[in-house]
């Protein structure tokens, strides 16, 4: 009996667990893949339930236009720390959210690094990481989109154009060395699985349309996360504004109609998403913006 009671103890905190956190689920995949190209479009059919947030990138203007290449790598690493820590928090606890990439991504990177350029830091970026989060339980779901080198280096020839961002110059990671993207594609294919176990889901995309991608994708979500979207409308002027302010920060054109993102007006680029706040301001949909949104709906306790 004293045996059945802790079993019984153990399963009602674990289920407590499950269910009174945030459902987090990361999309990733070598850089050409079509990951934001489809979250984007989960932005729209999700609104309302599902918070797509765009993957990690310096922004205009911002303290990591002044950190060097041998600093940006743990900068992103602190970030996305950051970011698994923020969506964790009790007021989320039945939301849902959908991310462009994750803290694996990082660490896809160095690995491809040391096999590229011949460092060791992979090991201690690890096991750094294995310290900070729970790499079995910080994800409900990780779909890695798989794509041949082959079929990934036709892509890129065929979109190739001046960097639009030039805030991005400095990226520390050699996205056009066909090399380093093989080393890529080897961690998400073999290191990733021994990492995580359970919860990863390969989507192979050779030979499949933009619209398969997508209904694939979808469909391993609401297999975790059933969701039902809320479309909403946003004015022309709320519209009007974030398209301006794009235009005035170069960040390219817009891949989503206006969406409602926390309660604000949102609009989704190709390495970054901005909203119209509570007070008309226009801001990054950033740790900062969560931060700050999640101090906008919690009170804090009183002493």
């Amino acid at each position: 009996m004293k045996r059945f009671s802790i079993f019984l103890s153990y399963f009602l905190i674990c289920m407590s667990c499950h269910v009174f956190s945030s459902t987090i689920i990361a999309v990733e995949g070598i850089p050409g893949a079509g990951k934001t190209t489809t979250l984007v479009r989960l932005a729209e059919r999700l609104e309302g339930v599902g918070i797509i947030l765009p993957e990690v990138n310096p922004e205009p203007h911002s303290d990591w236009q002044n950190l060097s290449n041998e600093e940006l790598p743990e900068a992103y690493h602190n970030y996305w720390v950051e970011r698994i820590k923020l969506l964790k928090h009790d007021f989320y606890k039945e939301q849902t959210f959908i991310l462009d990439r994750s803290y694996f991504s990082n660490l896809a990177c160095v690995y491809a690094l040391d096999k590229f350029i011949g460092t060791d830091l992979y090991s201690y970026r690890k096991s750094i990481m294995q310290q900070e989060l729970h790499l079995n339980s910080d994800f409900d779901l990780v779909i890695v989109l798989n794509i041949e080198l082959e079929s990934l280096l036709k892509r890129k020839s065929q979109s190739l154009e001046a960097n639009p961002w030039p805030w991005l110059e400095r990226d520390p990671w050699p996205w056009n060395e066909p090399e380093f993207l093989g080393y890529l594609r080897d961690f998400y294919l073999l290191e990733l699985p021994g990492l995580i176990g359970v919860g990863v889901q390969m989507l192979t995309v050779d030979g499949l349309s933009k619209e398969d991608v997508f209904e694939n994708v979808l469909d391993l979500i609401l297999s975790v996360s059933p969701l039902k979207s809320k479309s909403s409308k946003v004015c022309d002027r709320c519209n009007q504004v974030l398209l301006d302010f794009a235009h005035q920060h170069y960040l390219g054109s817009p891949l989503s109609r206006p969406v409602i993102v926390f309660g604000n007006p949102t609009v989704y680029f190709e390495k970054h998403a901005i909203q119209m706040n509570s007070s008309g301001e226009v801001v990054f949909l950033n740790n900062d913006r969560i931060r700050m949104h999640t101090a906008e709906n919690t009170t804090p306790l009183a002493h």
